[in-house]
């Protein structure tokens, strides 16, 4: 699991495509459990920490928050279905 967490009040999390859409609006088949494994305490926004890049680009276009293909579940629903995968920091109150 690729989950990092400083400090107990961020945690960086990998999202699927669908949890990606839902995060941000989208309505998606109601017969997902999307953000299923995000308990209600913690809020996500999308994206990752400055700290968290791996890149030295000082531009918010960098490509460090999406993993182009990923074989991993998502670690917001646990699906298994391979592909994109989002940054999320989960803000935890």
């Amino acid at each position: 699991m690729t989950t990092t967490q400083n400090a107990e009040t961020e945690t960086l999390i990998w999202a699927c495509t669908d949890c990606t859409l839902s995060a941000n609006g989208y309505d998606v088949n109601p017969g997902l459990h999307v953000w299923s494994r995000v308990p209600h305490s913690a809020t996500p926004a999308s994206g990752m920490m400055r700290a968290e890049h791996d890149c030295d680009d000082d531009d918010a276009q960098c490509d460090c928050e999406t993993i182009d293909f990923s074989s991993r579940a998502c670690e917001a629903c646990e699906c298994t279905l391979a592909g994109e995968r989002h940054a999320f920091t989960l803000f935890w109150s």
